[in-house]
């Protein structure tokens, strides 16, 4: 048996990850003596972050890739790392990249304004123009503020909710993420705290450091259940806001399943005054031009936005709604009003940022069909050939998700349209998915194709039918490999 050569240069965080995925197994061992190989640059690069970087990118620390891609461009939907790898790209930054990289409408609107621009803090009529653009095109916007990220609106959104209503208790659904507070946090990650059916799920905090929360604070509700609509009821007089996700993670394959309980949530909280915050941080302007809500047939008192209204990946979110609950963030520029709340930084709204958002938002409204007419057929085309696949080789892979939202390449049997957060953590989180889903990505990335860890399979405007053929076949070639090593979980 050959002893086990780790590569030289890896971080101690790669070092640990990867001895537990590969252990003694020499073959497995080859494979990231490959991708070493391959990107060398990169190795050396992460090594150098480690000394000062908390996490390569800037995500959770736990779902960092391992040996992470430093890219030098990206154009279209391919990627280039510094070792001049050409990558077709599967992650479109966590799907904000719907038009490809650098489109170009975007970049030209931010060529033409980014030697004259007035930089951060300032008033300027691009301002105006993507206010009116949102509260034109989100169902019951009055208003819009925006901010920096997803995770900056629904803190945002629930701060608004509880100024306007003088209630405290925020109301959301077991494993729906709504960005990294304690709001976004609690009960969103790992398995799931206890059900109680009288008064919904025990809190759980998703890590360590988070301010801890009581009934007080937060009431947690079982999703697409009637007994969560009458907790609801029950509470209604504590409720500052209840905040879904129209399309949770776990229900990413179906999005149209929840359509009916959405509604009867709408009309609950609506019945006991209580405001309706959708989180449209992922769902928003892609499966119809006013997002889910349009959709769906709901209305929301306040909307979160995030993703597409960030133009070549420069920040940029939102947040819309009933003028009785933004307006608690208004300001006359005088102080004393108790009824206001402060929400406020110094590089909100910053010209470059409202520049990108506008000239994005306004290309999807203009080309809305054109452009999901287009990533539906290549979605379905990847669809297709995988399922084929699937059927001649007996490896059971297929796309979990829907072509608007997050796509995910997964193994086994596709999950039912009505399945839980519990049924969905339990299969991706079990080590033997985690290991493969892992090693998945480290040999697409010897055949020219981008993921995270967990792979996902997100397409853009600008992937063509060659793109395709380069999935199917790195996916296929992969799967062969994993299997003769015994890599597929049973």
């Amino acid at each position: 048996m050959r002893p086990v050569a780790v590569p030289s240069g890896l971080t101690p965080p790669d070092r640990s990850s990867l001895s537990v995925l590969c252990g003694t197994d020499n073959d497995l061992w080859d494979l990231v003596r490959a991708v070493v190989a391959r990107q060398p640059g990169s190795v050396r690069l992460s090594h150098r972050a480690h000394q000062s970087a908390t996490s390569l990118p800037a995500n959770l620390p736990f779902s960092a890739p391992i040996l992470p891609v430093c890219c030098a461009r990206a154009e279209g939907a391919h990627l280039y790392d510094v070792d001049g790898n050409d990558y077709v790209d599967c992650h479109l930054s966590y799907t904000a990249a719907v038009l490809g990289h650098n489109p170009p409408p975007v970049v030209a609107a931010v060529r033409d304004r980014i030697a004259t621009g007035v930089g951060a803090a300032y008033f300027c009529p691009e301002q105006v123009e993507l206010t009116e653009l949102l509260t034109e095109t989100v169902p019951g916007a009055d208003r819009a503020g925006l901010f920096h990220t997803g995770a900056d609106t629904v803190a945002a959104a629930a701060r608004m909710a509880r100024a306007s209503t003088g209630r405290q208790v925020v109301a959301k659904f077991q494993g729906s993420y709504h960005g990294s507070h304690e709001i976004g946090l609690y009960n969103s990650l790992g398995p799931a705290g206890p059900r109680d059916p009288a008064s919904g799920y025990e809190l759980r905090p998703g890590g360590n450091g988070l301010r801890a929360l009581t009934g007080d604070d937060l009431l947690v509700l079982p999703f697409d259940d009637q007994a969560a609509l009458g907790l609801v009821a029950e509470h209604a007089a504590d409720l500052a806001c209840v905040v879904v996700d129209p399309v949770p993670r776990f229900r990413g394959q179906a999005p149209h399943a929840a359509r009916e309980f959405l509604r009867a949530l709408r009309a609950v909280t609506a019945e006991h005054d209580v405001p309706l915050v959708v989180d449209e941080v992922i769902t928003g302007f892609r499966m119809a031009p006013g997002g889910a809500q349009e959709a769906f047939g709901v209305t929301a008192d306040i909307t979160c936005l995030g993703k597409l209204t960030s133009g070549l990946g420069v920040p940029l979110s939102a947040v819309t709604g009933r003028a009785d609950h933004l307006d608690r963030a208004r300001s006359d520029g005088l102080p004393g009003d108790a009824s206001k709340t402060w929400l406020s930084s110094t590089h909100q709204a910053n010209h470059l940022a409202v520049v990108a958002a506008l000239a994005q938002l306004r290309h999807l409204r203009d080309h809305h069909g054109e452009i999901f007419d287009r990533i539906d057929g290549l979605h379905d085309l990847l669809r297709a050939r995988l399922d084929e696949f699937a059927h001649r080789s007996g490896i059971p892979v297929h796309l979990r998700g829907h072509p608007r939202h997050v796509t995910l390449l997964a193994l086994g049997e596709p999950l039912d349209d009505r399945a839980s957060y519990e049924e969905w953590a339990e299969e991706m989180g079990s080590p033997a998915m985690v290991r493969a889903m892992q090693m998945l990505s480290l040999h697409l990335r010897l055949r020219g194709v981008y993921t995270l860890g967990a792979p996902t399979m997100n397409l853009s405007a600008a992937h063509t039918e060659a793109d395709i053929d380069q999935i199917t076949s790195a996916v296929a070639d992969s799967l062969l490999v994993m299997a003769r090593q015994n890599l597929l979980p049973t």
